[in-house]
């Protein structure tokens, strides 16, 4: 009489990848959240202030959100003022002022 097999434990990882990755790791750890920031802003601030913004932002989605800070991603891109008002405002914040959820109080344009 032969012993019966212990049940396989399917893992989180395979879970999430499905029957694609079945006995065998995606090829990146899967995380419940992966917050990707994006900042822009003026040119001009230094290496370690944008250091000390990309903390401060992933602190913060940490303790909002509830995810691990290896989870956590931020860019940071610098905007000349000059380009300020068409590359940024008109595209990204006045197209999509619907969606944002912390609106400016200027208005370029």
């Amino acid at each position: 009489m032969h012993a019966a097999k212990p049940e396989r434990t399917v893992s989180k990882l395979e879970r999430a990848g499905g029957a694609r990755y079945a006995g065998r790791r995606p090829p990146v750890e899967i995380a419940p959240d992966m917050p990707h920031i994006v900042v822009k802003l003026y040119a001009g601030k230094s290496e370690a202030q944008k250091t000390e913004i990309a903390e401060a932002l992933t602190r913060a989605l940490m303790a909002s959100a509830g995810c691990s800070e290896k989870a956590v991603s931020v860019a940071i891109e610098d905007v000349a003022p000059e380009d300020w008002a068409e590359t940024v405002y008109r595209p990204e914040i006045a197209a999509r002022m619907g969606s944002l959820y912390r609106k400016p109080g200027y208005d370029p344009l």
